[in-house]
């Protein structure tokens, strides 16, 4: 099972329709989630919207939460409903310990990067942590897992 696939069953599990990085307006829904290839760690669970609104001619967007849930400041169903409401002050990072956590942890982790040990982490925490990893690795470490890395994805999309 790869990092991806947990995050197909989450979505999955818990009602979504892909993926959204409202920021950079990037949406992907579950049968084609992370056609880029690009970073998924500022990516949030959501739900189609049938329609295009961006002028792209598309069929439908993602946007963040479920179907339903606009305006909601709660929901239950969430494994931490405080962080997902936006009080995050109650949210314990997974790499510090320190409440106020605000994100999830990203997917892919260098080799010898630290693992959060819980759902939510500060973008500060996992950014440094990151670094730390990367700046341990050589060139040539760093070539080889991005190598293998992109590998793994063609594979899969292969079959």
């Amino acid at each position: 099972m790869t990092c991806l696939d947990i995050i197909i069953e989450y979505l999955k599990a818990h009602g979504f329709d892909g993926l959204v990085n409202e920021d950079i307006e990037c949406g992907c829904a579950l049968g084609d989630l992370q056609p880029c290839a690009s970073n998924m760690s500022e990516c949030k669970p959501g739900h189609k919207v049938a329609g295009c609104y961006c002028g792209g001619g598309c069929d439908f967007h993602i946007k963040s939460g479920k179907a339903g849930d606009e305006g909601k400041t709660d929901n239950a169903d969430s494994p931490d409903a405080a962080a997902i409401a936006g009080n995050c002050a109650d949210a314990l990072c997974g790499l510090c310990g320190e409440p106020g956590a605000d994100k999830v942890p990203h997917p892919v982790y260098w080799p010898g990067e630290r693992r959060p040990g819980g759902a939510w982490v500060h973008a500060v925490c996992e950014d440094e942590e990151c670094r730390r990893a990367h700046a341990a690795l050589s060139d040539e470490e760093r070539g080889r897992f991005l190598f293998l890395s992109l590998r793994s994805r063609w594979d899969r999309d292969e079959t």
